[in-house]
């Protein structure tokens, strides 16, 4: 299976019309697969990715994980990375500075913020 998936990758790259996360993905994988199991580092893309994936369906991310075709982290990694902030109700004023922090460094035009709230799912953890 992994000479299956390094031969995907390789004609992955060869395309010019590849999107940039794409490109990133299939290079990972392919990192990935040429290593061992213990130390994994993984690109900040692909926990954006997995961390969205798993919000979406925990056992479908599982699933996908443990079927070996990709080299995904564990939900225990994902949980690492979910858990940076506290969560609580409401607006968090130590979000919001952060927000406004990061936003110094960009362009008038890429600090256009729209906050959507629609149907949410939201899990509180303790710190």
């Amino acid at each position: 299976m992994s000479d299956d998936m390094t031969a995907i990758v390789k004609a992955a790259q060869d395309e010019d019309k590849i999107d940039n996360f794409y490109s990133i993905f299939w290079k990972e994988q392919q990192k990935l697969n040429s290593m061992k199991r213990n130390g994994e580092r993984y690109h900040p893309e692909l926990i954006k990715f997995c961390l969205s994936l798993a919000a979406k369906s925990k056992s479908a991310y599982e699933e996908l994980r443990q079927s070996g075709i990709l080299r995904l982290p564990s939900s225990r990694t994902l949980n690492d990375y979910r858990n940076v902030y506290c969560t609580a109700p409401g607006i968090q004023d130590n979000v919001l500075e952060e927000l406004k922090s990061k936003s110094l460094s960009l362009a008038s035009h890429e600090r256009f913020l729209v906050i959507s709230i629609d149907e949410m799912k939201v899990t509180l953890h303790t710190c």
